[in-house]
């Protein structure tokens, strides 16, 4: 999971207007256990909360103090350039302020440790729209390898952070931890199973084409076994050629050259990713095509679209559907 620093700095913008906000959630032993991220939990101690931002972006708050974070999974760190065996490195690789004129020479690096873990400290004082305000950058590598970084600041006011709400900070962000989902078996397709999340479900349209949906969003796919590739003129080690030679939209005007084509990775799969706006009955709408050859050969891809709305797909919805094409499988 990463987000963009753009889109934390417009929490910033958000929270400045924001008025202080109280909380009270039931605690066991003065922790809770929540999952702000799909898949993925942290453990609050009491007084903290969730929320999250006008990008659909979670943050940790207590009231007085927020706390913005992200973290990348070892495979993620290569693709983001982001070192994985040197911290310091690493937070110049995603540190960012409000202020512009504030770089990484700028600030004071701080190594030291947090419960067994190294971690590295920046305090500093950042500018937002003439309003100035003390910040505690933070990171850490997790014991599996991922890297995750919080950004610590007040809701209002100037006056330094306490060392209580550092230690609660660091205490959630070294929380992390990935929760196992929950999938089940299905044959949309006589013959050929896949697994899925509990949330998702698969129905057939009028041409009686199978497709996964999970209430707010659809998938549709088809894929290719090795011997069908040919006979279908898409390419056996090519994916940005294969995916050309299936890509489609519903707007005829848009063509495979107009749009931008990302190769990257999941779960160490290579795959393509287009992101692009398509048009249906004047209608527009975000659609996230992917594709990707599985390790029988086979090409499949899948079209993930938004059953109304023109909001951006989520990324967790885009992790399912990946998950969902990759777990193909020929029943036995």
């Amino acid at each position: 999971m990463y987000r963009t620093k753009s889109s934390i700095f417009f929490l910033l913008i958000t929270v400045f207007s924001l008025m202080s906000i109280g909380t009270v959630f039931a605690q066991d032993e003065d922790l809770t256990v929540v999952e702000p991220v799909d898949g993925y939990e942290f453990s609050m101690p009491e007084g903290w909360d969730y929320d999250y931002n006008d990008e659909n972006f979670a943050y940790f708050f207590n009231g007085d103090h927020n706390l913005d974070f992200d973290f990348y999974f070892p495979e993620d760190l290569e693709e983001q350039e982001i070192p994985f065996d040197d911290l310091i490195g690493a937070t110049e690789a995603v540190f960012y302020t409000v202020d512009e004129d504030i770089t990484f020479d700028d600030v004071d690096v701080e190594e030291t440790t947090f419960d067994d873990l190294d971690i590295i400290r920046i305090d500093f004082t950042d500018t937002f729209d003439g309003q100035n305000y003390p910040v505690v950058f933070v990171t850490m590598y997790m014991d599996d390898g991922s890297f995750i970084y919080g950004k610590i600041y007040p809701v209002e006011g100037d006056d330094d952070i306490p060392s209580d709400i550092i230690d609660d900070s660091l205490f959630i962000l070294s929380s992390l931890s990935t929760i196992e989902a929950d999938l089940k078996t299905v044959e949309p397709i006589k013959g050929y199973e896949f697994s899925i999340p509990e949330a998702w479900d698969f129905d057939h349209n009028d041409d009686n084409l199978a497709y996964f949906f999970n209430g707010n969003y659809n998938l549709n796919f088809d894929f290719y076994f090795p011997e069908d590739l040919e006979e279908q003129d898409i390419p056996s080690d090519d994916l940005i050629g294969a995916t050309e030679a299936v890509f489609f939209t519903a707007d005829e005007d848009i063509t495979f050259d107009d749009v931008a084509a990302e190769e990257t990775t999941f779960n160490d799969l290579d795959i393509v990713r287009v992101d692009f706006t398509d048009n249906f009955e004047g209608e527009s709408y975000p659609v996230v095509f992917v594709t990707m050859y599985l390790e029988d050969g086979s090409f499949i891809y899948g079209k993930i679209y938004p059953v109304d709305g023109d909001d951006d797909i989520p990324s967790d919805i885009i992790d399912d559907s990946l998950l969902i094409l990759s777990s193909l499988t020929i029943k036995e």
